[in-house]
């Protein structure tokens, strides 16, 4: 609806309920937290985001059955029967108008409308175009004026647009039959074109469209105006019926000389009231009095020349405003008084429709400016904030009291959970909607919350701030094949909310006398931290290995723990790539046999591993690593690490783990520390 929630309580104590009332930020720069900001992965918590409230009004203004608002974004939104709006659409809606172009000023005719932008430049739809045509035009679109001058002030007639340009001459185009473009025919002009200015006169400070005449003051507030004068709206004696070019609108009441600083030429079809307030403060009307809506006391006939209004209307500030059957004015003090069939009268035994009389005014109606007046109802802005209107609404609605209008609604119009769609969309206030989120891995995810604002789509708002809340779930974890000196880097894919933390393992030999394979299958695991050639990254996602020859076979491996639980990974091997690499033969040297657990002598001629015999050996070789028996051995070198020796005997020992070499029990033990690659 239109109107806004709320309602007016009548009574000695009347108070105004109104839902969402306040001051709002048409852009906002942040918006609060998610509540909750966690559930569980199966989904199905009920979240509350929040999105900016909607802006507020700057002025309002209505026509026959639609109305027009300027809203603090700079932005235009229209409702009611309006070609913007759709048919009968009661909430206001964005029009569409340029990309980046925000507007000052609005007017709406009974039909048509109008606004300035910020540049000047003056836009039209459901009114004639201005580009030389016939055609009216159906969405916002910008007027040239001549010369290239920037208007500053804008009003809609029944069949013509005017412009107040800053150059203070006033510029029109449309229907021409009742002279309403001051050019000094009733020639029709569909571009804009400028009204005679009056001998004496260089520019106009404000002007006034009504529905078939206009009237416009000068610096000096000097009276003008031009078009349909049959009711008396234009002349003292009604024998103008059409003024042509703008004439000095003089009378006994307004003497040439008297200074007038507000002016309304009423809206309507057929209209033809004038209304001003001279410096003084007293208003004073002429033309259509059929309905009283010139407030001339005792008087109910067609009024010719300005009448001072009755005697009991109190002094008016410079807002005053006149429609079909009715009129209306603000005090100096902010109070509304109406006069003619206004839908803000009194209705009584001593009701007199041409008496200005006080409006009916709730107790802590707010301060009022910015008086408008539709054909068959009253806007005006509170200092609150909020627009009130009187009378019937564009949706038909009709109150005698006022009520609050309905300001552009943010509307929710979709949540994304990590990609997947949140349901059950349910607003709770003016900022505020509740949604059910849907099933997700266990991860911290992003929020991402569509809105709009009157049907119009903004910037989504993203919240970085979702849990879904899980014990650690992990991938495979990928065997890494390398060069010698080269990084072999280990990376984990992982899902786990709380985030988990991570322990990177190694599979390290815990006994020289124990074959690796026989190590590895008895899973010695240790912090990685023990291998210096291992480094694992900040956010424990991943793990670089320098590789050196101890490093081949070597296994990995992470446990990944969270508050919800604990996973680990698969074993993951590190292979040195020797593609490349030749492999040589060793020959054994002749060896004297004797007294070994094998015996006899022995010509080692092996590759990939070959086994001397006992005895006395000398200058045996092997590549790959040999095993050497039992006796007295020595210099015996093994590439790219080899398990030496059994029991018995003089050995040498040299393990390859980056460290000092390590004997197994018996015998003489040499213990010496690798030279470093």
């Amino acid at each position: 609806m239109v109107l806004k929630k709320g309602f007016w309580v009548a009574g000695a104590t009347a108070a105004l309920l109104l839902a969402g009332a306040g001051t709002a930020q048409a852009t906002p720069t942040a918006v609060g937290p998610l509540l909750p900001n966690t559930g569980p992965a199966a989904g199905g918590t009920r979240v509350v985001v929040e999105v900016p409230q909607g802006p507020t009004w700057v002025s309002v203004e209505t026509g026959r059955s639609h109305g027009l608002g300027l809203a603090t974004d700079g932005l235009l939104y229209t409702w009611g029967n309006d070609s913007q709006a759709g048919e009968d659409n009661l909430s206001p809606q964005r029009i569409t108008t340029p990309e980046g172009v925000k507007f000052t000023q609005i007017a709406v005719g009974t039909v048509g409308n109008a606004a300035i932008a910020e540049d000047g430049t003056v836009y039209v739809w459901d009114a004639y175009a201005g580009n030389g045509t016939s055609d009216t035009a159906d969405v916002p679109t910008a007027v040239e004026l001549p010369g290239g001058v920037t208007a500053v002030q804008v009003g809609v007639g029944r069949n013509y647009v005017s412009v107040l340009a800053e150059d203070g001459l006033i510029y029109g185009w449309g229907v021409n039959s009742e002279g309403v473009l001051g050019t000094g025919t009733t020639r029709a002009s569909y571009t804009p074109v400028a009204a005679t200015m009056p001998a004496g006169v260089t520019k106009f400070a404000k002007i006034s469209a009504g529905g078939e005449h206009m009237l416009a003051l000068t610096d000096e507030g000097a009276l003008y105006g031009w078009g349909n004068g049959m009711y008396g709206a234009l002349s003292t004696d009604g024998s103008v019926a059409l003024q042509l070019t703008p004439a000095l609108l003089v009378s006994d009441h307004v003497p040439a000389g008297t200074k007038v600083v507000n002016i309304s030429a009423s809206l309507g079809d057929g209209s033809g009231t004038s209304l001003i307030t001279k410096e003084d403060g007293w208003g004073a009307g002429t033309g259509r009095h059929s309905y009283g809506q010139a407030g001339v006391e005792n008087k109910t006939s067609d009024v010719y020349g300005f009448t001072r209004a009755t005697p009991t209307l109190p002094q008016f500030a410079a807002e005053l405003v006149g429609s079909n059957e009715f009129s209306a004015a603000l005090s100096s003090e902010g109070f509304l008084y109406v006069w003619g069939d206004s839908p803000a009268t009194r209705y009584d035994e001593s009701y007199r429709p041409y008496e200005p009389a006080s409006a009916r005014l709730p107790e802590g109606l707010p301060k009022l400016h910015d008086l408008r007046a539709g054909m068959y109802s009253i806007t005006a802005m509170g200092d609150d904030g909020e627009a009130y209107l009187w009378g019937t609404n564009p949706g038909g609605e009709t109150s005698g009291l006022p009520v609050a209008l309905d300001t552009p609604e943010a509307v929710v119009t979709g949540v994304d959970f990590g990609g997947e769609a949140a349901t059950d969309i349910e607003q709770i206030d003016a900022t505020h909607w509740e949604v059910t989120a849907p099933a997700h891995t266990p991860a911290q995810v992003d929020v991402t919350t569509e809105w709009a604002v009157g049907g119009a789509a903004q910037e989504p708002i993203v919240n970085e701030a979702y849990g879904y809340v899980g014990a650690p779930t992990l991938a495979e974890l990928k065997d890494v094949k390398v060069r010698l000196g080269e990084t072999a880097k280990f990376e984990l894919s992982l899902t786990g909310f709380p985030n988990p933390t991570v322990e990177w393992q190694v599979d390290m030999p815990g006994d020289a006398n124990v074959s690796r394979a026989a190590v590895r299958g008895a899973e010695n695991w240790q912090p990685v931290s023990i291998d210096k050639a291992a480094s694992v990254a900040a956010d424990g996602l991943s793990m670089n290995v320098i590789a050196n020859k101890a490093h081949d076979g070597i296994r990995f491996r992470a446990v990944v723990t969270n508050s919800e639980g604990s996973a680990t990974t698969n074993a993951a091997t590190l292979v040195l790539d020797t593609s490349d690499e030749n492999g040589g033969n060793g020959n054994g040297g002749n060896g004297n046999g004797g007294n070994g657990a094998e015996g006899g002598n022995g010509n080692g001629n092996g590759t990939d591993g070959g086994s001397t015999g006992g005895g006395s050996g000398t200058n045996g070789a092997g590549s790959n690593g040999g095993a050497a028996g039992t006796g007295a051995v020595t210099n015996v070198a093994a590439n790219n690490g080899g398990s030496l020796a059994r029991t018995g005997g003089a050995e040498m020992l040299w393990l390859a783990l980056g460290g000092a070499a390590i004997a197994a029990a018996g015998g003489t033990v040499l213990v010496a520390r690798r030279r470093r690659a």
